[in-house]
């Protein structure tokens, strides 16, 4: 079973929603009842890798996923099994679709789309022909139980990383345009650092651009590794920000850990993974370890 870049199975859905003036606290405060219907549909389904959702300012609530199949099959799936927990997420949202969902698939379905903001230039994925099925295949034949980290004695070894930046005015389309060439970059840094699930670079209007990733270990190791390994990418990604930190970040790499510090946004109520607690080199290793038997 390969785990080479060609035929990607895994896609991501990066849904934004805009909320009724007042309503953002509710959402926090719905956090636990959301990641659990998630969860509990995630399970269900067996082709979400991943899940979190993250406020994005006072206005706006970000599900962020990476899925396996084509985006159809994913939304009717998850529609069936958690229709009732979108019921209450888009009841608070300003052009919501006709409710409730499961009644409403094909608007809603239609609604997603329109608001499923695009990853730059694709996602990286460590592993990108390996489905969530599959690496819970691997797992079992090597007899080692998905919910049992292989490296770090049982701890949960996965965060993610939502990393929102302010964009100076007007240079929108030229991060966009940047886009294919920051990625290729990132595409050969990641293999590098060996600790990145996954991520994507998302441009959540013409003034807000944002990282999002999954990573193994600590956040300073994590960022510490961004400045070895991608620093050239944040020397020129940084200048089109209102707030950059020094640059190189090289040379200023405490500072640039504080300012990514400072613009990672929580995930509400933690986040969603199918094998939590297996790192980027159990999966590899269990690939490995199959293609050579």
């Amino acid at each position: 079973m390969t785990i080479a870049t060609t035929t990607p199975v895994q896609s991501a859905l990066n849904l934004v929603i805009t909320l009724q003036p007042g309503l953002q606290a509710g959402i926090d405060e719905a956090g636990p009842a959301l990641m659990g219907g998630i969860t509990k549909a995630a399970e269900e389904i067996g082709t979400l890798h991943d899940a979190r959702v993250v406020a994005l300012g006072d206005s706006r609530v970000g599900l962020l996923t990476t899925y396996d199949g084509d985006f159809d099959t994913y939304m009717t799936d998850f529609t069936k099994v958690a229709g009732p927990m979108f019921d209450g997420l888009l009841g608070r949202c300003v052009d919501a679709p006709p409710l409730p969902v499961a009644k409403n698939v094909d608007e809603f379905l239609a609604w997603v789309r329109a608001h499923d903001l695009p990853s730059i230039h694709g996602i990286y994925s460590a592993y990108p022909t390996l489905t969530v099925q599959d690496i819970r295949a691997l797992a079992a034949k090597a007899g080692v139980p998905v919910g049992e980290n292989l490296s770090a004695g049982g701890t949960p070894v996965m965060s993610p990383l939502n990393l929102v930046m302010t964009l100076k005015p007007g240079v929108g389309p030229g991060v966009q345009s940047a886009g294919p060439a920051l990625m290729a970059k990132m595409l050969t840094a990641s293999d590098q650092i060996g600790t990145l699930h996954d991520a994507r670079f998302v441009l959540l209007d013409q003034s807000t651009a944002s990282l999002f990733t999954i990573y193994d270990g600590d956040f300073e190791t994590y960022i510490a590794d961004f400045v070895k390994y991608m620093g050239d990418i944040f020397d020129a990604l940084l200048p089109h920000m209102v707030d950059a930190p020094a640059l190189p970040v090289e040379k200023n790499a405490q500072e640039f850990l504080e300012w990514v510090r400072a613009r990672d946004l929580p995930s509400i109520h933690g986040f969603y993974c199918a094998y939590p607690n297996l790192t980027v080199q159990d999966i590899r290793a269990l690939a490995a370890r199959v293609e050579g038997a």
